[in-house]
Formats: structure tokens, sequence, C-alpha cells
């Protein structure tokens, strides 16, 4: 009695499933008589790459191909009855030999088989190679093949079938036809396998058929295998069935793990994972983890994910709509940089409820309690909560001190600033990257507020300097009447409004869009006694004055000043020799060296 997966192996075109772009390409090759001397066939493992080899070769030496290029719709293809059929489906076709490349590795084994190739075909047409598992082919094995691959005997035609394309080598791809074999739509899998069960008659429940989809990640022949065991353990197929046998969780619990960890849910987190870890490994939940976060971030920014065990979570899903993409960043970012440690570790499921609990209690230190003070003013998370804030007044910080919103330099609630969300994070301690953050005013919008996510975009746009000036500002407020950002800075230069404004023309649609503002205002911070700091808009000239002047007048060459130095005298000379040079040192104490 043969197992479901050899017994439903397709026979004729009309019976493979999901692959319908190859399946046309060939039969109109057919149709056409069109043959090309060497076909690749590359995809995901069980998708049909095999047994679509073997019914092209079969098609191309049955007796009915004369009568399909005649009327293809009404001629079945193969016929399965004429001697060549017949032979194929016994596996003694003296015209079709199948290499298997995994245990047939070698340059002599390829030599062998091209020297066999000069010989003419007995019983068919064609005489058909077929070389599967590819890819684990020698680099002298496919170099043997390459005259022969380009200009092959009259009626010889090779198959090659792998499921890693990238280790085949350019020039042999270059002289293949190239067919893709994609994984299986869900809903194709789907039906697939109800069709199976009602013909096997077995007894299912569509809940654990979906399961089972998830697990098999668009393969129908992993499908086919699940089902099978499924069935064989309690002659039917239901979901505490599935669950026991397989120890496998859905993609809904996984997603229901992200979601609690983003909303800084510890209890909720710790007991969904101890839950998980009965029945899943902890190296499968940390890799779905992962996974999770990728999709989530795919569907936060409206691609559309590749991740079949997600396909069915919709509701989950929508729930992950309303955290930002720098959280999900932030969050692969960390995983991503702990999977060789986790990798190596001996104790993997102690270290995996350490990661879920400090990556719950990391996003607390990470908003640094802001979005409970801004929910309580009823604005959350979203531009409209943006424009409602930017009409705060700008607060200065010799005034009475307001109850701001301030981000915590300790260890324990340090953040880094959106300028590097995309980077990853320090290898000595993930979370722990202790970076100043800018202080930001009552009313004002904070660390996940559009203003950063407009910092971000920034670094996307490869404006790095920009990102990093607007990120290090001491406080930022919105001026609504005259819808401008006003940017306070500890150092300021002309050289830091001159960049703002080239790069305008770059940032300006993305501003409004987020921000609702126009421009942005650079400022210098005041944090001694009140003095008048000079603000200028983007917008001005490059003739225009630096933004500050020095509060003592300079000091001539030829002045004695008590306790001056060499080194005060040369700066003197630098405004007047080199106003540019000055304007630096100003804006960045250091040393300038004159060369030659």
């Amino acid at each position: 009695m043969q197992n479901l997966t050899r017994k439903l192996r397709p026979k004729n075109f009309d019976e493979i499933i999901g692959q319908d772009l190859i399946k046309s390409m060939l039969k109109n090759s057919l149709y056409a008589s069109k043959i090309f001397p060497a076909y690749l066939f590359f995809g995901q493992r069980g998708c049909g790459k095999t047994s679509t080899a073997r019914i092209f070769a079969t098609a191309l030496n049955c007796k009915n191909l004369p009568s399909f290029q005649k009327d293809p719709k009404a001629t079945l293809l193969p016929c399965q009855n004429c001697d060549s059929c017949i032979a194929m489906q016994a596996a003694r076709h003296p015209d079709f030999v199948e290499l298997d490349a995994a245990s047939n590795t070698g340059v002599d084994n390829i030599r062998q088989l091209l020297e066999e190739s000069m010989f003419q075909p007995l019983l068919g047409q064609w005489r058909i190679y077929l070389i599967d598992e590819a890819h684990m082919l020698s680099k002298s094995a496919f170099n043997a093949m390459l005259k022969t691959l380009e200009e092959p005997s009259v009626k010889v035609l090779f198959i090659l079938a792998t499921t890693e394309i990238e280790k085949i080598p350019a020039t042999i791809k270059s002289r293949c036809f190239l067919g893709i074999f994609p994984a299986l739509d869900p809903n194709v899998l789907d039906l697939y396998l109800q069709d199976v069960c009602l013909k096997e008659n077995i007894e299912f429940e569509k809940k654990a058929l979906s399961m089972i989809i998830d697990q098999a990640q668009g393969c129908p022949r992993d499908a086919l295998n699940l089902l099978e065991q499924a069935y064989f353990y309690s002659q039917k197929v239901d979901e505490k069935t599935v669950q026991t046998l397989f120890k496998i969780c859905s993609g809904s619990k996984i997603l229901n793990l992200v979601t609690n960890i983003l909303e800084r849910d510890v209890a909720s987190s710790s007991a969904l994972l101890q839950e998980l870890l009965v029945t899943t490994s902890p190296q499968t939940i940390f890799d779905l983890l992962l996974s999770a976060f990728v999709f989530a971030l795919q569907a936060k920014l409206g691609a559309e994910g590749d991740n079949m065990f997600f396909h069915s979570a919709k509701e989950e899903l929508s729930r992950l709509a309303s955290f930002g993409s720098a959280e999900l960043e932030q969050m692969i970012n960390f995983l991503w940089k702990s999977q060789q440690s986790f990798l190596e570790s001996p104790s993997k499921k102690n270290l995996i409820i350490f990661f879920v609990t400090r990556m719950a209690l990391w996003h607390t230190s990470f908003t640094g309690g802001q979005e409970e003070k801004i929910r309580e003013k009823g604005s959350l998370n979203s531009v409209t909560a943006s424009k409602s804030l930017k009409a705060a007044p700008s607060m200065s910080l010799a005034s009475e001190k307001p109850e701001s919103l301030e981000i915590a330099s300790s260890a324990e609630n340090s953040v880094a600033p959106v300028s590097q969300a995309t980077q990853p994070l320090a290898a000595s301690g993930a979370f722990g990257s202790e970076i100043n953050s800018p202080k930001v005013q009552e009313g004002s919008a904070v660390s996940k507020s559009p203003w950063s996510e407009f910092i971000l975009h920034l670094a996307g746009l490869k404006l790095g300097f920009i990102s990093n000036l607007l990120s290090q500002a001491q406080d930022v407020s919105f001026d609504e009447d005259k819808k401008l950002v006003r940017v306070k800075l500890s150092k300021m230069s002309q050289m830091f409004i001159d960049s703002l404004a080239e790069s305008r023309s770059k940032w300006q649609h993305k501003l409004e869009e987020l921000v609702g503002c126009v421009d942005i205002l650079l400022e210098r911070s005041v944090t001694s006694a009140p003095a008048s700091s000079v603000a200028k808009p983007v917008g001005v000239t490059k003739d225009a004055k630096p933004p500050f002047t020095s509060s003592k007048p300079a000091i001539k060459a030829s002045a004695v000043v008590p306790g001056s130095s060499a080194t005060t005298l040369k700066t003197a000379n630098l405004e007047e020799k080199w106003p540019k040079a000055a304007m630096l040192l100003k804006a960045f104490p250091g040393k300038i060296k004159k060369i030659g």
C-alpha cells in the first residue's frame, strides 16, 4: 500500500496544482514544438519540480503529442496508454535517465552521463536526462556540462532541478530555460487537502487543516505527510490530535505573544510563553518570534509578507497595526543580535524566557512612561495626536519648571535615538545603549511621535548629518500659527542652517505629512543667564551673518591682554583671515593647523 505522497503524485499536467505559470509555459512549448536543449527548475521543496519534469519528459515521447499539437483542448497529454508512457510509469524507459546529484556529485559521473548522451533514442523521440538536486554537483562537474548544455546532440534534452538556485553557476543558468516553482497559496493548499480527505474518507476539522497548512509552509508534500501522520494517530484529523502529535503552535498564538510584548504586559507574555513551551521547542519559538516581528513590520509598511505561517491570523495582525515601525525594528535588531548566543546556549528554555521578559520590560523603558502621560491628555500615537499637541507654546528652560516629559539617561531608562533605530544594537547589551535624547516639552510630540518618524525618514534618505543634528536637540516645540518646528541646539553655526536649507526639497513634504508643519527653525538653547538667542529660518541666504556673536569684543593682534596666550592671539587673527574656520571652531572646539 502506497502512502499519500506517492499515491497522489501527479501523472499529467492537469493534476499539477498551484503551478499554473510553468505548466502553461511547458504545454505551449509542446504545442508549438519549440523545445529548449536544457531546462532548470527551481523552487521550494515538495512543490512539484521532479514530478513536472517527469510529466514533461513523458509528454515529449508520448504517441499523443502530434494529436495534442493539432487539438490541445481535446487531447490528454501524456496519454498513459502508449508503450512510452507505460514504460515511464514502470520506471524502465530506455530513453529517460534520472540522476541523483546528491549521491553522484563528481565530474566522473557527469562525464559518463555525457558520453551516454551521444546515443540516439530507442523507444521515443527524445533522450532525456533529469538531474535532481543539481546544486550538489561539484564545480568540475558543472564545468564539464557547459559545452554539452549549449550544443547538445540532436534529440537530447537535459532537465536540472534544484531548491538552491544561488548555488548554480551563472554560466549554467544562462544556458537553461528557467522554470520557477513558488510555494503554494494557502487557499489552494486548503482546497487540495479537503479534496484529498473527501476522496480518502478521512474525517477532518478545518481548524486542524489550517494548522497543518501553517506548518507545511506552502509545500503540498509536507502537508500530505502531516495529514497522513495525524490520521494514523487517531483515525481522524482534529485540532487536538495535530497539537498533540506535532507539538506545534499556531501563528495566532505567536502574534498574540508579540502583541503582549509590545503592550508591555509582562505577566501575559510570560504566561503565554509557558503555555507555548509545553508543546513547542525554545528554538522554534525563537525563530517564530523573529519571523513574526519581521512579518508585522512588513504589514506595517504595506508590504505583503510571504510567511505562510501567519496567513490565517488576520485578527491578531490587525492589533499590531497600532504600533510604530521603530518599535518593531528595535525588537528585530535585538533578536538578530542575540541569535548566535541563543544557538550556543545549553539552556535555551531559560534564555527564551529571559528574552521575552527583557523585551517587554525594555519596551517600558523605551517609552519612558511617556505614552501613558499622553494617553491621559487624550492624544496617542497618530498624526492627529501630533497636530493636537503641536500648538503648545515653547517653554523656556529658565521659566518655572513644568511637568516635562523627559527621557531618563540612566541605565534603567535609556533609549537610542530614532536616527539609529535601523542600526544593530550594541553587542555589549542590546537594550543598554545610553545615548542622550532630546528633552521634549509638555504637549510636544515624543519618542514614538511623527517627529521621531520624520527623523528616521531623514536617515533613510541618506541625510544622516541632518538626522543626527535634529536628534541631538535639547528641546522641540511646535508653532501652529507659523507652522514651524522650533529646534533648540546647544551648539549652532551657519553650516547647520545651510545644510538644512540645501536639503529642504527632500524633507519638506514628509515634514508636512507627518507633523503638519512646513519649516524647521533652528535656535541656540540658553543654558545660563537669559540672553537673546538669535534664530534664523531655514531659507536664509549663505551671505547672512553667523546666528550668534561673541559676548566679548575680538582681541586685536597688537593688544596686550593680561593672562592672554599666543593661542588667543592666533584665534583673533583667524577670525580676520579665515572667518569660516573660526566659525567651525566656535561650534566644534579644537585646533586648526595650517599645512604648507
